[in-house]
């Protein structure tokens, strides 16, 4: 290597070391879908993981089986926008807001036709408006508040969207009434919750359970005359803070997940204990996260895929102290699940997402099955891990049974393994993001794949073969 080379390569590699130190920003969102989960990071990026059967990843593919069909780590989605201000994941979709005021989604809308879906692969803008404030996604439809106060609605199954209109589909943002004092709105499973300027409560949707769906609610209708701050619409229950800190929950309660240590459903908002410093309230699938004024976790309902993040599989039906460590945080993220029966579950729902109080770390906990987590793993945890979502600094593998030569190299790279499992191996440039995919489906003693059309730098390998996983950090020079 001449003394030229050597000095560029020693460049690239300080370059990298110091956007590690101090490129990584902090986290400002973090949603939870079905099984797939999407951060918003301080630069403007968009970040997911988790299964990626219905293009809910927005990184361009769609895949049942495969490399393409989860990433347990995060990963980049493809967009040239970096000027996103939120997110919100509903079933297989997510919504993002531009700072612009224009609502983007990508991933799988489900139509009301039985095996009917539009798949969007990247972010696609919805409709043409760009006054939007504020965006909310339930299971299959979606709602925003626009910034003169009006409340808007649209997907599947026009008795969900709170209007008389019982359309099957509603393609795009469709107002709901004429009101103009709109605050807030939390769209669940089956239900819809909003608040108004002054603090009323509103609801809509379907009132009771099972398949039959029961009554309806068409419209907004006033839940009682109390005044709240803060409204969640979980997997048939319901959550909301009122103006005085004091927390209300209702709904079914077959898990005791409403926290009143007896599994009797609630038919109207319900006080939950006496405490009056509840800051948050988040609800899921059979159970709830909720933060008060320290930062401080605290959980209770369905745990049986350790979702709590408290250490067990155990079902809490009062609302319990988690944060270990006194371990404090700035929001959650928690998805609702498919609406089913009474008792019935998927293996969605049922993992849980923090931002850590520093905004510099995503904690997560509960399932894993197609890499939810984004540990880079596929076990469940009943711990929070909080130490895998920093950016610009993969941590590489210490021991890795095969080797990939020359490292530096000019973008031909060597691949030996004395295993003859097909290998799969994803590269993520220094900011995440996917810039190539290899198979190796034949592999023997070598095999090799070319890097040569991406500019000189770090970049990660995120190497699979058989149940075994790696990451090693190749060079092109």
């Amino acid at each position: 290597m001449n003394a030229m080379k050597q000095f560029f390569l020693q460049v690239i590699l300080l370059i990298s070391l110091t956007s590690s130190a101090l490129g990584q920003g902090t986290w400002k969102s973090v949603s939870a879908g079905d099984g797939f989960s999407v951060a918003l990071h301080s630069d403007g990026t968009l970040w997911s993981w988790g299964v990626n059967n219905h293009a809910q990843l927005g990184i361009g593919t769609a895949e049942f089986n495969g490399p393409e069909a989860c990433r347990n780590i995060p990963v980049q989605v493809l967009t040239p926008y970096h000027d996103w201000v939120a997110i919100d994941c509903g079933g297989a979709y997510t919504l993002a807001l531009r700072s612009n005021g224009t609502i983007w989604g990508w991933g799988r809308k489900k139509l009301e036709t039985i095996g009917s879906h539009i798949i969007v692969y990247t972010p696609e803008q919805i409709g043409v408006d760009s006054n939007f404030v504020s965006i909310s996604a339930g299971y299959d439809f979606w709602g925003a508040i626009k910034a003169d106060g009006t409340l808007w609605t649209w997907g599947k199954n026009g008795v969900l969207l709170g209007g008389n209109d019982t359309t099957q589909w509603v393609p795009l943002p469709t107002q709901v009434g004429t009101d103009t004092t709109w605050n807030q709105i939390s769209l669940g499973t089956c239900h819809s919750l909003g608040l108004k300027d002054n603090g009323k409560l509103f609801f809509w949707g379907l009132i009771s359970w099972g398949f039959n769906y029961g009554d309806i609610q068409y419209t907004p209708i006033q839940i009682g005359t109390n005044t709240y701050s803060s409204i969640s619409a979980g997997n048939g229950i319901s959550a909301a803070i009122k103006t005085n800190g004091t927390l209300w929950v209702w709904g079914f309660n077959y898990s005791g997940q409403l926290g009143f240590g007896d599994t009797d459903d609630r038919l109207a908002p319900t006080k939950i204990g006496t405490d009056s410093d509840w800051s948050k309230i988040y609800a899921g699938s059979s159970y709830f996260i909720g933060i008060k004024n320290d930062l401080r976790l605290w959980a209770w309902g369905y745990n049986g895929d350790g979702q709590m993040g408290n250490g067990t599989l155990d079902n809490i039906t009062y609302p319990t102290l988690i944060s270990l460590d006194n371990a404090k945080y700035d929001q959650v993220a928690i998805p609702c699940g498919p609406c089913l029966p009474e008792g019935g579950s998927l293996p969605f729902g049922y993992h849980t997402l923090c931002i850590t109080e520093n905004k510099l770390n995503i904690c997560s906990a509960g399932a894993n099955y197609w890499g939810y987590l984004g540990t880079g793993y596929y076990d469940n945890s009943a711990y929070f891990i909080c130490d895998v979502f920093s950016l610009l600094s993969v941590v590489e593998s210490n021991q890795v049974p095969l080797s990939i030569e020359p490292n530096p190299s000019d973008g031909i790279f060597q691949v030996s393994s004395l295993s003859e499992e097909p290998m799969h191996i994803t590269m993520l440039d220094q900011q995440g993001k996917q810039v190539a995919l290899f198979e190796l489906n034949e592999l023997s003693s070598n095999n090799s794949f070319d890097l040569s059309d991406q500019v000189p730098g770090v970049y990660f390998a995120h190497i699979s073969q058989g149940e075994n996983q790696w990451v090693k950090k190749l060079v092109v020079r």
